[in-house]
């Protein structure tokens, strides 16, 4: 069975195509629960509303943890609260888009 670092590493493939980083790096992903079931529920946000990735993210998303062994239902629960910012990104993927601090 798989636990919520495994998800959290699945998350780790998918890439927002418009700033090449992934989705955990970028700090979109606000949360991620299991249960003993193995559904997969996931609370984020994308950089604005109205992104024009968020399908090709989404289908990301949903195309990484299906792989995972027993996955039984993906769910994501798109926030706009707290709304992202480029203080969210870790601090790695700061200095590669040349915002490191």
């Amino acid at each position: 069975m798989f636990d919520e670092n495994a998800v959290r590493e699945a998350l780790k493939t998918v890439i927002d195509p418009e700033l090449g980083l992934d989705i955990i790096t970028l700090g979109m992903v606000y949360g991620v629960t299991v249960s003993d079931e193995g559904a997969v529920d996931i609370r984020m946000t994308l950089t604005t509303p109205g992104c024009p990735m968020e399908r090709v993210i989404m289908e990301g998303i949903q195309h990484a943890v299906s792989k995972l062994d027993g996955v039984s239902r993906i769910g994501v629960d798109l926030v706009w609260e707290p709304r992202w910012s480029p203080e969210n990104i870790d601090p790695e993927g700061q200095k590669i888009l040349g915002l490191g601090r």
